[in-house]
């Protein structure tokens, strides 16, 4: 049975990664495939053309677009590439390091946002990758936001339409030295804090779980809401 997506937009922030880059495009192809119009954007910031060159000459059936970004960093070029996204679709955000990608990830990802939030791919990491992960970053994150983030994001996230069209704009309102750190890694906050309607996220105790014939994947879920249908907000210190 073919599951139909919503049109969804997927953005890849590529940094010289022309031995992956193939093969996480084909997995997000695969991914796109129920969804109309889905389009795969290529934020490349690398030294050398490489890497486009090898997305570009990748067969998709979902339409590609390869950006040359102005400046590298992930966050800074996932900025770039949000407003080549189609209106009112969610936007999956792929890791383009990945040597084994999976399209039912993917797939799982854009499901976990139809009602919106954010989804964020609970990946196990290298053990020094943990010990930052766990040991200092994700409880930094829980106690500024009240929610625990598995990873933090520059790993496999989606974003619901209204999440994705908002964040340029509360970007642009951060003061300077704010701005700056967003443009890096710190675009985690802002993703899971800020909402279209202002709302700050809170977690919602879903996790949407995908099987494959190998292994299964969780991703653990995020949506907004009104007070009088959640817990009492995260507060942000």
């Amino acid at each position: 049975m073919t599951v139909t997506l919503p049109p969804a937009a997927a953005i890849l922030p590529s940094c010289d990664d022309p031995e992956t880059i193939s093969g996480v495009t084909a997995a997000v192809d695969d991914a796109l495939a129920g969804s109309p119009y889905g389009v795969i954007i290529a934020a490349d910031a690398s030294p050398t053309p490489a890497t486009r060159a090898v997305f570009e000459n990748t067969p998709t059936r979902a339409r590609k677009v390869a950006l040359t970004c102005r400046q590298a960093g992930r966050d800074s070029q996932i900025l770039e590439a949000l407003p080549l996204a189609p209106h009112l679709a969610p936007v999956l955000i792929i890791d383009t390091t990945t040597t084994t990608p999976e399209p039912e990830l993917y797939r799982a990802l854009v499901r976990a946002v139809e009602h919106g939030g954010t989804a964020v791919a609970d990946h196990p990491h290298p053990h020094d990758e943990d010990l930052v992960t766990d040991l200092l970053v994700r409880p930094l994150i829980a106690g500024a936001t009240g929610l625990d983030v598995p990873t933090p994001l520059s790993g496999d996230l989606a974003l619901a339409p209204t999440d994705a069209a908002v964040v340029p704009t509360v970007v642009g309102r951060q003061d300077s030295e704010l701005a700056d750190a967003v443009k890096g890694f710190g675009i985690d906050p802002v993703l899971l804090l800020q909402t279209a309607t202002g709302e700050r996220l809170l977690e919602a105790g879903a996790t949407a779980s995908v099987g494959s014939v190998a292994d299964s994947y969780d991703c653990q879920a995020f949506r907004t809401g009104s007070r009088k249908d959640r817990v009492a907000p995260a507060e942000v210190v």
